[in-house]
């Protein structure tokens, strides 16, 4: 085992109640709660609750029609959710409807039920619709009325019904709001039918995800739509709150207010979280992987369960295929069968996994399902996650708990550096530490700088479009004005950077666009079939990063996957997949079919290649270029795996790709200019041509991220 390690004894947390009219009496609001409602409350109605010393009237942004935004950053399993809806079941007169916005399809149905527990303990009469893909398809296909495309069943769910609260994932939210999901219709109704709009977990959105968000709160202010947007966060964006203050919309951090509550709490106060005996690793040198470092600790996972019979251990790792490999791992020291929850297994199999004692997956977990757990190993690649992770440990009234935490190297030794070992701190305190730790990394602060302006440009120019002569000028100037507010750039330097992504884009159906307004990354994809969920039962039809097969798994490259859905027809989720394949094909991510059926025994090492002629294209600059290719250099590949290695090669040529290349390693690259750990970057080689040291590259939105920072003049050619 790793001697170098830091352990900290992180204090449990408390939270006072509060009695209040409005909540039922099996529900002691807590003081964020409380601040939620009221501001609410006097945002649309004008009233004030004596019990609070509200100065402002946030009433007076509403009549003259601008949105507001609250940023909710209590911990978590402090009820945010509690916050977010309580409003909505008291408020009855001003609210009708509202929607939340989770980072996860699992987070989506464990928060249905949760707010339907609300519902109950409220007696409202809300009804709460779960609107992904895969349940979007259910409800069309379970509706007497016949309806052409999903896009239809989500525009007549939105426009029909009364008291609703919709539970979406922000993929549909954002291509709804930029009218790519369901047209200008669907749009229009969230604008003037949903007064709250609710983004959850807001802390695992990159800056583009944020600025997606942004673009939203422009929109609603330059249509002058009153509106709130709540951010939920178990850590706050200081760049995201400065922007939103940029476009004059006020932003009210809830935990700010609580010293305005006169009334008083309760005597007996809430444990929100046990105390916790944390131990922090670093990843071995210049590995990003966590699965040799937690396959450490089993005899400590032997021995804890051995000392606590009945309580529950759970490891979170990044990578799905590390979690399968672990509990591999788990499963042979400890003799017991070891529960697996990751993506693309259905709800109902996550809920029986999760019931086991010993649990191992991905962030599936860490935001889908909530559990009680007593020992929790988890890995963090930065400070927001690290948190979160950390909050899963010693709830729902668990006294105790043991956390080992993996973390970059120099994040170990900031934290090292900032706290003496076995020091008892607090869990606010801790955060702020490991804020610091991480602070190092690039946060790509310059894609809002640059980039923004483009994405945002493209949507309000889309907007603009659908308008009437009339309103077309009005509109077209407010939007503009918000544009530059938000960017810090005039309309000219805009346009230029419009211009220049439209020059890179001619001829080559507008790739850069693309990238710009997709919600999720847009890197080369492989839509593969898995053997191993196959065996286990599992839909074992998914879309994983061309990268991750090549490095881990043995494969053959197939004509069509479509000639395997046959045995899953019954499966709704096979007719999920069909969709996302077409989708794919149409915006030119997808490089190829595979069939996955083992693992490698080592990691192969590969580097992609290029033609010469296209190097020049994206050399230290964002550009689309083909003749990209594979070169293997160490492989534990079989025969069949080795060949179609080499057919992929040649699949992936006439690609024509959005990507951004350095003419220096990428461990240069992202040292050099303190890349984060998640970042993806690739060693690129000349083609026929022999090279020393390779150089880097990155594809799709990453690629973009670099451009950003190279306009921002902090990537340069030394």
């Amino acid at each position: 085992m790793n001697d170098e390690y830091l352990r900290i004894h992180v204090e449990k947390e408390e939270a006072e109640v509060y009695s209040h009219p409005d909540f039922p009496s099996s529900l002691k609001p807590l003081a964020h709660q409380l601040l939620t409602l009221e501001i609410i409350r006097n945002y649309l109605t004008g009233q004030k609750n004596e019990e609070y010393k509200l100065t402002e009237d946030f009433n007076q942004y509403y009549k003259e029609k601008i949105p507001l935004v609250l940023v909710n950053i209590a911990g978590t399993g402090q009820g945010k959710t509690l916050a977010a809806s309580a409003p909505i079941f008291t408020l009855k007169k001003n609210l009708d409807s509202i929607i939340f916005s989770y980072p996860t399809n699992e987070l989506i149905h464990d928060q249905k039920q949760t707010i339907n527990r609300y519902i109950e303990s409220f007696n409202a009469e809300h009804e709460v619709f779960e609107v992904n893909r895969p349940t979007l398809l259910q409800l069309r296909e379970e509706s007497p009325i016949r309806f052409k495309n999903q896009g239809a069943m989500w525009e007549h769910i939105l426009s029909s019904f009364k008291k609703k609260i919709i539970c979406t994932n922000p993929d549909i939210l954002y291509y709804s709001l930029i009218e790519r999901y369901a047209g200008t219709i669907v749009a229009q109704i969230i604008m003037q039918a949903y007064p709250i709009i609710v983004y959850d977990e807001f802390h695992l959105c990159n800056s583009k995800q944020i600025s997606d968000a942004l673009i939203a709160i422009a929109l609603a202010k330059a249509f002058r739509k009153p509106k709130i947007f709540i951010f939920l966060s178990a850590t706050p964006n200081d760049l995201f709150i400065d922007k939103v203050e940029s476009i004059d919309v006020p932003v009210i951090p809830i935990q700010s207010l609580e010293d305005r509550i006169k009334a008083k709490p309760e005597s007996m106060k809430l444990l929100l979280v046990g105390e916790v005996e944390l131990e922090v690793y670093p990843y071995p040198s210049g590995i990003w992987s966590a699965l040799e470092c937690i396959e450490q600790h089993i005899v400590e996972v032997q021995n804890f369960l051995k000392s606590h019979p009945t309580e529950k251990v759970v490891v979170i790792l990044d990578s799905v295929y590390e979690a399968k490999c672990l509990a591999e791992s788990f499963e042979k020291a400890l003799g017991l069968e070891v529960g697996q929850c990751h993506g693309w297994m259905n709800v109902k199999e996550r809920h029986e996994e999760i019931k086991k004692q010993v649990v191992i997956g991905s962030s599936a977990i860490e935001v889908g399902i909530d559990f009680k757990c007593s020992f929790l190993i988890f890995e963090a690649k930065n400070w927001d996650t690290f948190m979160q992770r950390l909050g899963r440990v010693a709830r729902r009234g668990i006294t105790h708990g043991k956390a080992i935490a993996i973390v970059p190297k120099l994040v170990f030794q900031n934290l090292c550096h900032a706290l003496p070992q076995k020091t008892t701190i607090s869990r606010g305190m801790l955060s702020e530490h490991v804020k610091e730790a991480f602070h190092s990394f690039e946060d790509f602060q310059s894609y809002t700088r640059s980039w923004l302006g483009v994405e945002a440009k493209i949507i309000f120019d889309k907007y603009i479009s659908t308008l009437t002569r009339d309103e077309r000028e009005e509109y077209k100037s407010l939007l503009y004005q918000l544009l530059c507010k938000l960017t810090g750039k005039n309309l000219v330097e805009i346009n230029q950077l419009v211009d220049e992504a439209r020059n890179l884009e001619e001829g080559q159906s507008d790739a850069i666009s693309k990238v710009l307004t997709s919600y999720r990354e847009t890197e080369p994809q492989l839509a593969i079939y898995d053997n191993e969920d196959a065996t286990k039962g599992w839909f074992p039809f998914k879309f994983y990063d061309m990268n991750f097969v090549l490095r881990r798994c043995n494969f053959r490259c197939v004509a069509s996957l479509r000639e395997f859905l046959s045995k899953y027809e019954s499966d709704s989720r096979s007719q999920i997949f069909l969709a996302d394949l077409d989708e794919m094909e149409k915006w030119g991510s997808l490089v190829a079919h595979v069939q996955v059926y083992s693992a490698t025994v080592k990691p192969n090492i590969f580097t992609y290649t290029v033609d010469p002629e296209n190097f020049e294209q994206i050399n230290c600059k964002l550009g689309i270029a083909d003749g990209f290719g594979l070169k293997l250099h160490k492989t534990s590949l079989n025969h069949e795996a080795y060949r179609n290695f080499f057919v992929l090669s040649k699949k992936i040529r006439p690609r024509k790709i959005v990507a951004f290349a350095y003419p220096r390693p990428p461990t240069y690259l992202s040292e050099e200019f303190d890349l984060p750990p998640l970042f993806r970057v690739y060693p690129l080689e000349l083609a026929f041509q022999p090279t020393k040291n390779p150089f880097s590259v990155s594809f799709g939105s990453n690629a973009i991220m670099l451009d950003s920072l190279r306009r921002a003049g902090k990537l340069r050619i030394e």
